[in-house]
């Protein structure tokens, strides 16, 4: 997922990069900073482009992961994958920007954001590191309180705000001639300083690492021993994984399914036996066969009952709790193995992926 991640970052900076091409090769302007110059029927709609640029980077992030901090983790890498690699290719292929102070507009909700290219792409770098970092710790345990949100959040208006002290500029198609990097720096300090010491506060807590794929409780047999506390109810066991390579977890998985088909047979079988007890051994008592029938009967005239006994009620209910934990065994193992990228390995449920 993380290497996917990365490979989509790329080429969507790069087609961002040649929608920008085509759009330089546009007529009049009436919106312009050095390399982009869109005419004003093609505003309205560069800006609903940016915002569902906004939704696509996002929907992917949610996509490639289960907890909050590392969908948070992939969307701040793949943005700022995103954003080098837009000035990358643009250097490529049409030789700007020319250096890291020639300006341009970055986006244009609500009103144009203008900065030299140094400025996001310092951002971007940052984003690349704290979502890389992010996405690879996403099992800690995090508390943010909502001073610690307030502050980024805080330092994150101070960086934007940079970027608008000179969206006038844009607006009457001229070149910026300062750029607030005081309001800037404070802004990026500030948002650094205080990722770090909330990450550093919780990488040296005492809180419990999180599974990738969670702690899933398991029921036992009420009699089974050590399961009552005193006051008599059911405790249920934990069960975390040791992280192990995909290879033994499919060969994990192999062997679960062959105990749970099994354990399905040999219920079903009980089940059938039973449910001619219910019924009386057989519809027709004068046309029944107790064992196995001769090869020379024809099995659709007679009814055939196994001959051996009944289990035992115990048999039974240790039976059912069986196939509810190698049950949820199987589709623990298949969980993950989808999460490690092989779901090419798994019995998918109906309509899985429809």
């Amino acid at each position: 997922m993380y290497a996917a991640l990365w490979l989509f970052a790329v080429a969507f900076g790069w087609i961002e990069a040649l929608t920008v091409v085509y759009l330089r090769a546009g007529a009049s302007s009436s919106l312009s900073v050095t390399l982009v110059a869109l005419p004003e029927r093609l505003i309205a709609l560069e800006v609903v482009r940016e915002a569902f640029t906004i939704v696509i980077l996002g929907a992917v992030a949610w996509l490639a992961g289960r907890r909050l901090a590392d969908r948070a983790g992939a969307f701040a890498l793949s943005f700022g994958i995103w954003d080098l690699t837009y000035y990358a290719a643009l250097f490529v292929v049409s030789g700007w920007p020319d250096s890291l102070a020639a300006w341009d507009i970055l986006f244009l909700i609500p009103i144009p954001w203008v900065a030299p290219v140094w400025a996001p792409a310092a951002v971007a770098a940052l984003m690349v590191i704290t979502g890389h970092h992010l996405f690879w710790t996403a099992e800690r345990e995090r508390r943010y309180g909502w001073r610690d949100i307030g502050v980024l959040v805080a330092a994150a208006a101070l960086i934007i705000t940079s970027f608008l002290v000179e969206s006038g500029s844009a607006i009457n198609q001229s070149t910026p001639e300062t750029f607030p990097v005081w309001l800037y720096a404070a802004g990026v300090v500030l948002g650094v300083l205080w990722f770090v010491r909330v990450e550093r506060r919780t990488a040296t807590g005492t809180y419990t690492k999180r599974p990738w794929v969670g702690v899933r409780l398991r029921t036992i047999l009420p009699n089974a021993p050590g399961t009552r506390n005193r006051a008599g109810t059911v405790r249920a066991l934990s069960v975390e994984h040791a992280p192990i390579g995909a290879d033994d977890v499919a060969i994990e998985y192999g062997k679960a399914r062959m105990r749970l088909e099994a354990l399905q047979r040999e219920a079903s079988d009980l089940g059938e036996r039973l449910e001619r007890v219910a019924h009386g051994l057989s519809a027709h008592p004068a046309r029944m066969i107790i064992g196995f029938p001769d090869r020379f009967i024809d099995p659709s005239d007679w009814d055939i009952v196994p001959g051996h006994p009944l289990p035992s009620m115990e048999r039974l209910a240790a039976l059912t709790d069986e196939i509810r934990n190698v049950s949820a065994e199987v589709e623990d193992l298949r969980e993950r193995l989808i999460l490690m990228g092989r779901s090419n390995l798994v019995q998918q449920p109906d309509k899985f992926f429809r």
